[in-house]
């Protein structure tokens, strides 16, 4: 389609939250060749009591024809807005502006539990059980416990946003009374970075996230040893960073003198291609690298504002206003004053996966059968805790006939060559000429490059 991923989202009456949101996410490459391929139908879970049986799946998957295979200029989201509704509907009571923060949270956890690899879900974990974890932790190292708790997590929770957007962070605590420390391995979704006056760019609001910070007054913290609420010393570190990673800036705060919020519009810098490695806290397997692939923009205050995308498409970058499509100027910054979610996409270090036009890191299927595909194991670091954290599981691995049919995978749009003009404008009149443009589907299994298996 000549306007393969150039399409407009009409606004249905302050719905551009849903819009700027909808456009990020389908141009998170992967993200849209894992529908467009029709791979989705396969990793279903009709099952699931906390999933849509498969709606809100299709629901996206119809999205992405819309916007990759369509010859309009715009399209009439209703029918999408319908179906999202009918799952959600207090995002769309009345004509109210929503947050697209939230709208993006409600669609990522409803996808993941739309597609979740687990046919049978465990009881809840108890406190019996973490201390049993805790005791298994005893004399070895961070990456056995960080390992544990992606183990206890995968038996909960499987899905292709797993694979695609789920990271790992380690938090940690210290009594400043008597030095006892406790340590959590938790997964996330997305960073919540927070913005401050002072702050220039997006890295120092990553240092901000990981700073230690002292607990104290209201917020003391109940130690284990003393029994008892102390201050304490507090830091949250990434330890495992997903493929993509999704970026949020707290622009919004309470103002306690005034009593209402206000939106925080310091502007913050960051190069579209970055290296986060310095605010991880263990070795990244695949590197990381990551490019800037989408922005959701807030523009306006707290309760007026009004949401835009800008997104990569080959290698232009365009400005999705609702129905308007346009060229972004190349004398303004992609992440500017407005940004407040950003998308990254994680460059991988493997040859070829990373080319002109395609931004598609190499997928590992997150799978309790196969720890060594894990992001805390390397391919020639068989480890010799493997057999330990195996004897550690809860009963047989219960996941649905997807796991491991290609459990090494790229999802990218291939780029066919479009010559001609189309009718996407740029801020100055002008038209594209000679773009590559992504058109549709298409999946890459590495498996068989791999010989099968790593060990």
């Amino acid at each position: 389609a000549r306007r393969a991923g150039r399409v407009g989202l009409e606004n249905l009456g302050n719905t551009c939250f849903m819009n700027a949101g909808l456009q990020c996410l389908s141009h998170i490459e992967p993200f849209a060749a894992f529908f467009l391929s029709g791979r989705y139908k396969g990793e279903i879970n009709a099952t699931n009591r906390m999933g849509s049986k498969g709606q809100l799946a299709e629901t996206f998957a119809e999205l992405q024809k819309v916007l990759w295979q369509s010859e309009r200029p715009a399209q009439n989201p209703s029918e999408i807005k319908r179906r999202l509704a009918t799952i959600a509907p207090h995002l769309f009571q009345g004509y109210q502006q929503q947050d697209v923060q939230e709208f993006l949270a409600f669609c990522l956890d409803g996808l993941h539990e739309d597609l979740s690899r687990v046919s049978e879900q465990l009881p809840p974990r108890t406190e019996a059980d973490e201390e049993a974890d805790e005791k298994s932790c005893q004399g070895r190292s961070e990456e056995f416990a960080a390992a544990l708790a992606w183990m206890r997590y995968l038996e909960r929770s499987k899905s292709f946003l797993v694979d695609l957007m789920q990271g790992q962070l380690r938090s940690s605590l210290c009594c400043l009374r008597c030095g006892h420390k406790s340590r959590k391995f938790e997964p996330f979704m997305y960073l919540s970075l927070p913005v401050k006056q002072e702050m220039c760019s997006v890295s120092d609001a990553m240092r901000e996230y990981t700073k230690e910070e002292v607990l104290s007054d209201d917020e003391k913290w109940k130690c284990e040893k003393c029994k008892a609420k102390v201050d304490a010393k507090k830091k949250i570190d990434i330890w495992q960073l997903p493929p993509v990673l999704v970026i949020h800036l707290k622009r919004f705060e309470f103002d306690v003198r005034s009593g209402y919020f206000r939106k925080i519009t310091t502007p913050l810098a960051c190069d579209l291609t970055t290296d986060l490695s310095s605010f991880c806290s263990s070795k990244q397997q695949q590197g990381a690298l990551y490019s800037v692939a989408c922005v959701a923009n807030h523009s306006g205050g707290y309760s007026m504002g009004h949401y835009t995308a800008t997104c990569r498409v080959g290698d232009m970058w365009y400005r999705f206003n609702d129905d308007r499509v346009s060229r972004q100027p190349p004398d303004e910054p992609v992440v500017g004053e407005s940004a407040y979610i950003l998308f990254l996409v994680r460059r991988s270090l493997e040859d070829g996966y990373y080319s002109a036009g395609h931004n598609s890191p190499l997928l590992k299927q997150q799978t309790m059968t196969m720890p060594e595909l894990w992001p805390h194991h390397g391919p020639n670091q068989v480890s010799q805790d493997f057999s330990s954290l195996m004897k550690l599981r809860k009963g047989e691995p219960s996941e649905s006939s997807i796991s491991n049919e290609k459990p090494l995978y790229v999802m990218k749009l291939p780029t066919l060559p479009y010559n001609g003009h189309d009718d996407v404008k740029s801020d100055n009149g002008s038209s594209d000429e000679d773009v590559e443009t992504p058109v549709c589907g298409g999946l890459t299994s590495l498996w068989g490059a791999w010989g099968g298996s790593w060990w």
